[in-house]
């Protein structure tokens, strides 16, 4: 009966409305609605042919028309034609036009509202591809309406998942939208004293009503209820209905899932509370007593409402993390959770930071997953201090915070047994070392996310978390952001915010250089980074001022710093020159290094040694599982006539656990304080530029000068090794700019030139740190037992020959 009025109605419309199929595709003959309720049809109509509308004629049930006269239904739409007239709200339907159409001598109103083209609230939360973000969001958005109308004095009445719409074409701007106000009731500021006697009608679904009206609906209530009885239920009927919304979404699975995967099971306690605190509601303190404060407490819910910039790596409340050796404790996110859960960083725990260091400092046993996390917490910390910035808080984007504390959780992922080692060989001038494809960090972790044109990322694009993701999958899920762009952000920044947060990633006081003096200290006993304290650096970075960012911007990466923090930065970066004098760099690590270089140069110069065959098979060893690894691909080598059969195998010393570490024979820097020494920076510098596939040349060189010594010695291919560190990793990245303390803050100039302490430190890496050595196997330091210093003159003697005036 109604689709027949319907029809006949939609004939008389004004010829600016069109009736169109819910799709909104072809002409509807007859009609087919949208929607219903018990005194309405909404049918989907386009305006001047342009414009999609819904438009809501009164058609009332038969039921309901046997028991109140047709008037009465007039009336509630008039009604709803006054409520919605005095909205307006982003998140409520917008009234566009009213009229009505007489047919028989009865009067049908209707109401036009915009078209809102989504889901039904229930089917946007099923869909797939909705988060428990998307649904916290439309609910919030759905309340904030709610509190729009209750401050009007309007109450909705039926308020249900089928009348908030969902507009989902955007996922990351989705707008939820209130409709069908038919049956909703304007609640005047003042009781008017004739509301005891006079009786309304109240329309609502039995499910979403609470206790206190379920009297008043049905037929045999005929839905009336004086007005005072229904100025009782004001704002309550609303805050019930939607504790009832609330209620469904936690009860059903596939939502309750949605909502357990972004905010966690605490906070899902929280929503059955606020659950709680709206059932059958009433004034006092055990019930929210306004749509403002549920809307509040569920703002309140996710962690991340808790954090700036609605980042949850940044919120105060510390979530459960992981606890660091250094009893620091990391806080967790479900972002951070989901990918240090996966193989790729897990394996970072057989990753030892210091490489091969713990055999002459046994405590340096730290892995690099320690460090990645360390690096990524300070990361979050200097992050936190500069929001104290006004100008770094009213410029910052969240996108750019992502982008920072993102990198310093990945950075460490990249790394790979003996990488230093493989780094010193990656010269692709020579078409020998081009070939072996030798990758440094950087480059294998772009691989490992998919972003790298290369087969090893194919194969490490395969190693999946227990859900079937690989790690650059659950990056663009968790953060919403390609790894490309991160990238791009971090080697060519587009404004001074973003330089600045590259360069808490790589600069000479980067979070990397801070959370590795801290840590490296602890581990190993040396006591420089003792004294490194980030905080007090963190207050003091700023972003440069325009102007002199633009005067840098081909730097990229710059950071700014107030001049009182100058002496923390000084004792940072002298610690980490300390560091790398004493420790990393220092003569026994480096035999370590040489020994390790030696085998992987041999394999590498009989193409023996495929890159992504070695990162493969040792992906999930331990340092001594990757010694071995490399070791059996030497003999192996030797065996098949790639590698010299009279070779020695440096590591058979360290692996027999015998500590056979090659002792030191020649040390000669690029620069000399004596002058008798002065000409070695010929022999060096001749060095840097031969192929390190070439080394052995030298080596063999050094052997012969040694069998002329004491007769009857012979030497064997590797017992002499050569250790030259090619690679700059002294460098301290981007720049660092100072300012003055005073008012103005005024530009004082580059870290490097005003500071009179670090102003002469490249050079004190020249003569101190960078040199090249010569080791010899513990055997002959044996049989040259008190000829070293015939030895070590009659070698140099032979270099300077051979590099002589650095013409070779």
């Amino acid at each position: 009966m109604r689709d027949a009025i319907a029809g006949e109605i939609v004939k008389l419309l004004p010829p600016e409305y069109a009736v169109v199929n819910a799709d909104g595709t072809t002409t509807a003959d007859p009609p087919v609605p949208i929607g219903e309720g018990a005194s309405s049809v909404v049918l989907r109509a386009v305006y001047r042919d342009r414009l999609h509308r819904a438009m809501k004629i009164m058609i009332p049930r038969e039921d309901l028309t046997a028991n109140a006269a047709h008037e009465f239904f007039a009336a509630g739409f008039d009604q709803e034609t006054a409520a919605l007239a005095d909205l307006r709200h982003e998140h409520i339907a917008k009234l566009t036009d009213v009229g009505a159409v007489e047919m028989d001598g009865i009067r049908y109103p209707y109401v036009v509202t915009e078209f809102i083209k989504g889901s039904p609230l229930h089917l946007y939360s099923r869909e797939r591809s909705t988060t428990g973000h998307g649904i916290m969001t439309a609910l919030t958005q759905a309340l904030g309406a709610l509190v729009y109308m209750h401050h009007r004095g309007i109450m909705h009445c039926d308020l249900k998942p089928a009348n908030i719409l969902v507009s989902n074409a955007d996922p990351d701007n989705i707008s939820s939208v209130i409709v069908d106000l038919g049956v909703s009731h304007r609640i005047d500021p003042v009781a008017a004293p004739s509301e005891e006697r006079e009786y309304t009608h109240f329309f609502s679904t039995r499910r979403y009503v609470m206790s206190g009206l379920v009297p008043y609906l049905g037929n045999e209530s005929r839905n009336r209820i004086t007005k005072s009885e229904l100025r009782k239920a004001f704002p309550w009927q609303d805050l019930h209905s939607f504790g009832v919304i609330l209620e469904e979404f936690l009860a059903e699975e596939v939502i309750h899932a949605k909502l357990l995967d972004y905010m966690g099971p605490r906070s899902i306690e929280a929503l059955h509370y606020i659950r709680g605190r709206l059932k059958n509601p009433k004034a006092g303190a055990r019930h929210y007593s306004s749509a403002r404060e549920v809307q509040k407490a569920l703002e309140r819910v996710p962690f991340g409402s808790m954090a700036p910039l609605q980042i949850p790596e940044l919120a105060p409340v510390p979530e459960k993390g992981v606890v660091l050796p250094t009893s620091r404790r990391v806080p967790g996110t479900d972002r951070v959770n989901a990918l240090i859960a996966h193989p790729l960083f897990q394996r970072l725990h057989s990753l030892p930071q210091l490489g091969l260091l713990h055999l002459i400092l046994p405590g340096a046993t730290h892995s690099r997953f320690v460090h990645a996390l360390h690096t990524y917490d300070l990361a979050r910390v200097a992050i936190c201090h500069q929001l104290g910035n006004w100008d770094f808080r009213l410029n910052v984007e969240a996108r750019d915070i992502d982008c920072t504390l993102f990198g310093a959780l990945l950075d460490s992922v990249g790394r790979y047994h003996f990488q230093h080692m493989f780094e010193d060989f990656i010269d692709r001038s020579d078409p020998r070392l081009a070939d072996a494809e030798l990758l440094p960090d950087h480059e294998l972790l772009d691989a490992m996310m998919g972003t790298a044109n290369r087969q090893i990322s194919t194969e490490l694009c395969e190693v999946k978390d227990s859900s079937g993701r690989s790690l650059g999958e659950i990056f663009e899920s968790c953060v919403n952001l390609g790894w490309s762009d991160l990238r791009e952000r971090q080697r060519r920044p587009s404004n001074r915010v973003q330089g600045f947060l590259a360069g808490l990633l790589s600069s000479p006081v980067d979070v990397d250089k801070l959370a590795y003096l801290i840590d490296d200290s602890a581990f190993t006993g040396l006591p420089f980074g003792q004294a490194v304290l980030p905080a007090p650096i963190f207050e003091a970075l700023r972003m440069p001022h325009g102007d002199d960012w633009s005067k840098n911007r081909n730097r990229g990466v710059v950071v700014a710093l107030r001049e009182k923090a100058l002496s923390y930065v000084e004792q940072a970066v002298l610690s980490r020159y300390w560091n790398i004098q004493t420790g990393y760099w220092y003569r026994t690590n480096r035999s370590l290094q040489a020994m390790v270089k030696h085998q992987i140069g041999a394999l590498l110069k009989g193409r023996s040694l495929k890159f992504d065959e070695f990162v493969m098979g040792t992906l999930h060893l331990s340092a001594n599982g990757a010694l071995r690894w490399l070791d059996r691909a030497f003999k192996q080598a030797i065996r098949d006539g790639s590698v010299n059969d009279e070779s020695v195998g440096p590591l058979d010393g360290i692996l027999s656990s015998r500590r056979e570490i090659y002792k030191r024979l020649v040390t000669i820097s690029p620069k000399s304080q004596l002058e008798s020494r002065s000409p070695d920076r010929y022999i060096y510098e001749g060095l840097r530029r031969r192929s390190p596939l070439d080394d052995d040349q030298v080596c063999e060189k050094v052997s012969r000068v040694l069998e002329s010594l004491k007769p009857g010695l012979r030497v064997r291919p590797g017992e002499v090794l050569l250790d030259l560190p090619r690679v700059r990793r002294e460098e301290s990245g981007g720049k660092v700019l100072v300012y003055a303390d005073e008012p103005g803050a005024e530009l004082l100039g580059d870290l490097f030139t005003i500071s009179p302490v670090l102003s002469g430190l490249q050079e004190q890496f020249d003569f101190y740190a960078k040199r090249l050595r010569l080791f010899i196997h513990p055997r002959l330091e044996h049989e040259l037992e008190g000829m070293q210093e015939k030895a070590h003159r009659h070698v140099l003697d032979m270099l300077r020959d051979e590099f002589d005036g650095g013409t070779t």
